[in-house]
């Protein structure tokens, strides 16, 4: 990340946000050697709204959650606790033998 003054961006900032978009780095901004703030081309920005908006979604309820999976496993022949074990215990089996 490239480190830059504050008073040094005022004075190429057409200059930075190209270097910011060529090269897709944000440009930390700093007055007296102390980070102030970050200037970011639009792709980076909306990736940072994206998982900001991401991670503070509603999350299912998870009662929800629960009855959704269990009527998944049913449709897909899993209804029973002893077949959803077998489920398990192939893939178990199926991912030691790709290490192998």
């Amino acid at each position: 990340m490239k480190t830059v003054s504050i008073f040094e961006a005022n004075n190429h900032l057409s200059e930075l946000l190209l270097y910011s978009v060529s090269e897709q780095l944000p440009i930390l901004l700093t007055e007296d050697g102390e980070a102030k703030g970050v200037l970011l081309n639009i792709k980076i920005f909306e990736a940072l709204v994206h998982s900001w908006k991401y991670k503070n979604r509603d999350l299912m309820p998870l009662n929800e959650l629960q009855v959704k999976l269990q009527r998944s496993f049913a449709e897909a022949g899993y209804e029973s606790r002893d077949k959803l074990v077998e489920l398990v215990q192939e893939i178990k089996r199926e991912m030691l033998e790709e290490r192998v």
